[in-house]
């Protein structure tokens, strides 16, 4: 059957809208590549970049040049742009402080499809609300956290659901100590919940936060993290080390499944004797390079609003991925003691803020 392409309308036309860095280009294994928003859609059949906005002009006619949107698809403006051009597809790039807004003008224009960086937003509720309105009407989702869509950590969570590693005891990811918690560690968290397979039930961890920069339910700080615990329903554990080689590792009474170097290897380890203490049996699994993680979530927009595959993640995980985050402050603010999930206020609002900037 020939389809029609989506029409896409991109919001933000920055470094993980239009253009990604040549030093991330130059660093990054190649299942992350093509990493920006647009450049994604112009590698996915079956989708069309339209419009875009984005307010800084230079920079707007830049993105247009080189993706080849008309002059007059080219807005300052979001929510003027979603409201005249209605997209499929709405790609959200905007820095935190503002993505709800542009969800928001996204969902009044009927959007059947949204892509969106992270963290969702500064505030719980906001993201609880605007998800939540999303699941009811029916509007397909992806997120920033891409690492779930890339070829090595889905055939790591194939291997774990096939039983290669026995049941699930620990997901710890090593991305380095100190990792700021907005900017980088809703990927962490996001791969707890893809390979946890379970409720998430209570958090413990401590933070580093700025002096002055707490005032009531509000940090105006990205908090610096150092360790983090994430307490299972069915007894599993999640952790977020201070090791680095952004390595993550799933752990069962049976072996050790590793995704190595951000998703470049897979890496299976089991005793070579059933019930050894030794996993000294190690093997490498294939796994592709392509496509990217974040033309892997355009592609499962374009088909679950085609009707021809499902939703390409579950809404509830971008809450809960956010509820963690704040867990994980309230439970060093409260001296490192275990907090539930249950426990952090709706009106909690972290702003991301480092170095003059916002996540």
């Amino acid at each position: 059957m020939t389809h029609e392409p989506l029409a896409v309308a991109l919001v933000g036309c920055g470094r993980m809208g239009a253009f990604t860095s040549e030093g991330t280009r130059a660093s990054v294994p190649p299942c992350w590549l093509p990493l920006s928003h647009a450049e994604a859609v112009e590698a996915v059949e079956g989708l069309s970049l339209v419009a875009l906005a984005e307010v800084d002009a230079t920079r707007r006619n830049e993105a247009g040049e080189r993706f080849r949107v008309p002059a007059q698809a080219r807005f300052a403006d979001a929510a003027e742009m979603l409201a005249a051009v209605r997209p499929d597809i709405a790609a959200i790039a905007t820095r935190s402080d503002v993505r709800a807004a542009a969800v928001e003008a996204a969902l009044a224009a009927g959007v059947r499809g949204i892509h969106a960086e992270k963290p969702f937003a500064p505030t719980l509720g906001d993201t609880e609300r605007l998800l939540s309105r999303m699941e009811r009407e029916g509007v397909a989702f992806t997120y920033g956290t891409v690492r779930r869509f890339m070829p090595a950590y889905r055939r790591a969570r194939e291997l774990l659901a096939d039983g290669a590693i026995g049941t699930l005891q620990e997901v710890a990811v090593d991305f380095g100590a100190g990792q700021l918690l907005l900017w980088t560690l809703p990927h962490a968290v996001d791969l707890l919940l893809y390979c946890g397979g379970s409720s998430p039930e209570s958090v413990c961890g401590r933070v580093d936060i700025p002096d002055g920069a707490v005032s009531g339910e509000t940090i105006d700080a990205d908090p610096a993290v150092r360790f983090a615990r994430v307490r299972f329903a069915d007894g599993a554990q999640g952790a977020i080390t201070a090791a680095g080689g952004m390595d993550v590792r799933l752990s069962g009474t049976a072996g050790t499944i590793r995704v190595l170097s951000d998703g470049a290897a897979l890496e299976l380890a089991r005793p070579t004797a059933p019930g050894g203490a030794y996993l000294d049996r190690v093997e490498r699994i294939p796994v592709a390079q392509a496509p990217s993680g974040t033309q892997a979530a355009f592609a499962g927009l374009r088909d679950a609003i085609r009707g021809t595959g499902p939703m390409p993640m579950p809404h509830a995980d971008v809450v809960l991925g956010q509820r963690i985050l704040g867990a994980i402050v309230v439970s060093s603010l409260d001296g490192g003691r275990e907090t539930p999930l249950a426990a952090v206020p709706s009106g909690l609002t972290i702003t991301g803020r480092y170095r003059g900037n916002i996540a």
